[in-house]
């Protein structure tokens, strides 16, 4: 067991050792130090290219080593001192690179290559395997470290040379060396060709992982764009829902005011009536105070005149309240405020309104916004009946099982079926501009729907009335008492 542990203690030891190895390597001769994407790729191209042209230039110096102490004085190949000079103009490159040079680095070594395939082409004709693949492999090396086009430049250049090159040696005006051609193959040359080869495929490799490390970060960028556009288009949406809903607040108070503006004179005006029945019989209690019965009656029509015009403050601080508590509240209590606060417009405009409330019946939610139903649609009937003798006007409360119904008939001007398929747009009005705004009954229906989970319908009959139903929910409040 001892052996066993301390064989994997090696080996979790080497292995931490050669990774250790490994990244020192990589963040010494291969690591990209620029910061731009593309730069970075060329740079991690250009470092593995040499240090893998290193590495192979060293294994074929070895062999030129082992082939000169085989051979001695037969020797007729590259000398090991030349061969050696080349290794050393690579590492020049490397460190060139390394130093934040790798463009100028880049044509050096394409340059280098050029000239050193040229001269085999000189020396042993273009024919030799070494020489052609070492072509291909100067025009693939172009294109990933260079650009494309730089490719096609180099590849036109050397399409020239060849041709230059065979008709001189054709012309006998250069005369190439083609022993190989004749000469025994030694295990060298097969060598020297896969290297080359294998070169071949690693600056393949290497092209193909950059360009699909590039696409890869193309689409984690289209992504991210995408979910950042998605959540602009949320937060837009989110936003413009919120500058609608508060122009929508804005437009419902000024709406108020407006409709608070159009009942004014009424509502001042029955004030001025209550308070001159408080006055009078305020001064009749002086004159007659020896007339007890007298007293009592002109007391009890001060106190009623006077609860009137409380009703009509109350009314009035609805019509302009912004109050958004809610609460459990009475139904008929706000649909007689609602009746108290148009009866003056109603009166002015000879209509007559009827109140019909089978139970007084409770519901929680907002008493302001169910008074402003009430209030929008008693001002929608009763400036339907304005132009027609005899208007009426029926408000009716109904308690039916788990829902209250609200009915509000007129017998005012009606409204055909392609009005009343707009009628609940916004600003959608059929009267003159001084008269409507187009957003009491789009607001009506709004609050129904969305404060008190209700709904609306419109029964209407062109020249002969229209009648608006409303059912609320009341399953939930029933059994909970009015505010006070």
């Amino acid at each position: 067991m001892n052996t066993r542990h301390r064989n994997s203690q090696i080996l979790f030891a080497t292995k931490a050792w050669l990774r250790r190895g490994i990244h020192f390597m990589y963040g010494a001769f291969i690591e990209p130090k620029t910061f731009d994407e593309d730069s970075k790729r060329h740079e991690f191209i250009l470092n593995t290219i040499l240090c893998s042209v290193i590495i192979l230039l060293l294994i074929l110096d070895f062999f030129i080593l082992i082939a000169s102490i085989e051979k001695g004085s037969l020797y007729d190949g590259i000398s090991l001192a030349s061969f050696s000079a080349t290794v050393g103009i690579f590492i020049s490159l490397l460190i060139l690179s390394r130093r934040g040079k790798y463009s100028i680095a880049s044509f050096i070594l394409l340059f280098i290559y050029f000239i050193g395939t040229t001269y085999g082409a000189i020396q042993w004709t273009i024919w030799l395997p070494f020489v052609a693949i070492s072509y291909v492999v100067i025009i693939v090396i172009s294109s990933i470290l260079i650009s494309t086009r730089f490719s096609l430049v180099v590849t036109a250049i050397i399409a020239i040379t060849v041709c230059t090159i065979t008709h001189l040696q054709t012309r006998n005006i250069i005369t190439p060396d083609v022993h190989w051609k004749y000469a025994w193959i030694s295990m060298h040359e097969p060598i020297q060709l896969s290297i080359v080869l294998f070169l071949i495929a690693a600056i393949s490799w290497l092209s193909n992982r950059e360009m699909e490390r590039s696409l890869l970060r193309a689409r984690i960028s289209e992504q991210a764009l995408l979910e950042e556009r998605n959540l602009l288009e949320i937060k837009v949406e989110e936003r413009t829902s919120e500058l609608k809903d508060m122009q929508k607040d804005k437009v419902s108070q000024l709406y108020r005011f407006a409709e608070f503006g159009k009942l004014s004179t009424g509502v001042f005006h029955d004030l001025m009536n209550s308070l001159n029945i408080v006055v009078n019989n305020v001064e009749r209690i002086e004159t007659t105070r020896e007339h007890l019965p007298e007293v009592k009656d002109h007391m009890f029509k001060a106190v009623t005149a006077s609860r009137r015009m409380g009703n009509y403050i109350r009314s009035v601080r609805k019509q302009i309240a912004t109050d958004n508590s809610e609460g459990v509240f009475s139904l008929e209590k706000e649909i007689r405020d609602a009746v108290d606060i148009v009866s003056f417009k109603a009166r002015e405009a000879a209509v007559h309104i009827t109140v019909e409330i089978q139970d007084d019946i409770t519901l929680h939610g907002n008493a302001l916004k169910f008074y402003q139903i009430i209030l929008n649609l008693l001002m929608n009937a009763i400036e339907s009946c304005e132009d027609r003798t005899g208007g009426s006007i029926t408000v009716r409360l109904q308690h039916e099982e788990s829902h209250a119904k609200l009915t509000i008939a007129d017998n005012g001007c009606g409204m055909d079926s392609a009005t009343v398929a707009k009628v609940y747009e916004e600003f959608f009005t059929t009267k003159s501009y001084e008269k409507g705004t187009g957003f009491g009954l789009s607001q009506t229906k709004e609050l129904v729907e969305k404060e008190f989970k209700g709904t609306i319908e419109i029964v209407s009959v062109l020249n002969e009335g229209t009648e608006f139903i409303i059912t609320f929910p009341l399953q939930k409040y029933e059994d909970h008492p009015a505010d006070n």
